[in-house]
């Protein structure tokens, strides 16, 4: 079982605290996910002194690592209201975006041709 102690518990809070305070989802998913980022940095580091390859190699498994993360925070908080959004026609599932921006950058887009 594993003790945290006062400083342990400071810095988790802290942690907490600093996702929850980003203004945008985008921005908490990042947020949340960096220490995927902060120890894949150092591996990779330690990992391209041994050689440059298995820097390469263990940059790309971290990389695939943070888009899992990422992706998790994304279904177990977002999934569920993207899906309604989809279903009440707010979002273009082939473009991920609003349904009044892909109607305006269509009109655009036809504007452009005369």
């Amino acid at each position: 079982m594993i003790k945290l102690g006062g400083v342990g518990t400071i810095l988790i809070v802290h942690f907490l605290i600093w996702v929850l305070a980003a203004s945008t989802p985008q921005a908490k998913m990042q947020r949340g996910c960096q220490p995927v980022n902060w120890v894949g940095n150092v591996a990779t580091s330690l990992a391209a002194l041994t050689s440059p390859e298995w820097g390469a190699k263990t940059d790309r498994g971290f990389a695939s690592a943070d888009y899992g993360c990422r992706y998790t925070l994304w279904r177990f908080f977002y999934e569920d209201e993207y899906r309604q959004a989809v279903a009440e026609g707010r979002i273009d599932p082939s473009t991920g975006l609003p349904t009044d921006t892909v109607r305006q950058r269509s009109h655009s887009d036809a504007g452009a041709d005369e």
